[in-house]
């Protein structure tokens, strides 16, 4: 998820907002999905990416890149818990985020704009 995940997602949105029947659009739904993947991507970045980064920066300072990148830092408990963290940050994005977007395109399926 980055710049073009969040770039499709708008997209979605967007032509959603065009097709889908007024009296059928949530925006409460939109709210949370949003919210959801936003908190949900900072969770990922605060509990995995930015400690683990930091960690194996020390490492690459202190013993030199390539052991940065040893499975012998790899498999490091310190980093091994760091990955386990980002399952919270996971399921905020994928419950709170994926899948209230998934429900509301399929709901929202039969009920699109007639064509005129």
């Amino acid at each position: 998820m980055g710049v073009y995940g969040n770039l499709a997602i708008a997209a979605l949105a967007f032509c959603a907002r065009l097709t889908v029947e007024p009296q059928r659009w949530n925006d409460k739904l939109w709210g949370v999905s949003f919210w959801s993947l936003n908190v949900g991507l900072l969770l990922m970045m605060a509990l995995n990416i930015f400690p683990a980064g930091i960690y194996q920066l020390v490492q690459s300072i202190q013993h030199g890149f390539w052991y940065a990148r040893s499975e012998a830092v790899i498999q490091s408990t310190f980093f091994q818990v760091t990955i386990w963290l980002r399952v919270v940050g996971d399921m905020v994005f994928v419950v709170g985020g994926v899948l209230p977007i998934v429900y509301f395109m399929v709901t929202r399926l039969f009920s699109l704009h007639q064509a005129k």
